[in-house]
């Protein structure tokens, strides 16, 4: 069984590698930062070979404070934070379905592993500029739980080209503290490796 794992950084996916070393048919790959970078990079990938399932991984921020920091989620749902329109309050209306090329960014996968019933399901917008802004933050904790730069682009895509996907992250720090003293990104990332092993060994039963 062909499966992919990507992240946005060398850093994140060098963690995760680690657990996985010795498993067979796991390929590798980091697609960059933000939504261009990881549309291009993994439409590229999806191209060049077929694979039964892709996994994203990487830190996050979260604007919960029921999610502990150096705690795993699975993300099931997906908006775009910086398309739409802001109104003045800071809240984005997302564009019309049709506009965004008719998909619907939820992964119907989350529910294929009974293992993952105890990990935390959350909704995530995927931001160009990660958000500092007061305002924004409590506008944004309105329709999301956690916050990156590439978790839309990930979803469109393998939703567009038909192929399974999961995407694990790690809370490393509270959005809008940007002190990275405060911030658990080794806990985080070790949680996801765990996560992402347990993933792996299960679909490579």
């Amino acid at each position: 069984m062909p499966i992919l794992v990507v992240a946005a950084t060398e850093l994140e996916l060098n963690v995760v590698k680690k657990r996985l070393a010795n498993v067979a048919n796991v390929d590798f790959a980091v697609t960059g930062v933000g939504v261009l970078a990881t549309a291009y990079e993994l439409t590229k990938l999806l191209a060049q070979k077929k694979y039964d399932w892709v996994l994203n991984v990487g830190i996050a921020g979260t604007f919960s404070d029921k999610i502990a920091l150096g705690e795993v989620v699975v993300v099931e749902k997906e908006i775009v934070g910086d398309s739409g329109v802001e109104n003045a309050a800071g809240v984005v209306q997302p564009l019309p379905q049709e506009l965004q090329g008719n998909v619907k960014l939820i992964c119907p996968y989350v529910n294929d592993f009974s293992f993952l019933q105890e990990i935390k399901k959350v909704g995530g917008i995927t931001v160009s500029l990660l958000t500092e802004n007061a305002s924004r933050v409590n506008a944004r904790k309105l329709v999301a739980d956690v916050e990156t730069m590439e978790g839309a682009a990930f979803f469109y895509d393998c939703l567009r080209e038909k192929v399974k996907f999961l995407q694990l992250r790690g809370i490393s720090n509270i959005v809008g503290d940007r002190n990275k003293a405060n911030w658990k990104i080794q806990e985080a990332m070790d949680g996801v490796g765990d996560l992402l092993k347990d993933v792996v060994d299960e679909l490579c039963k």
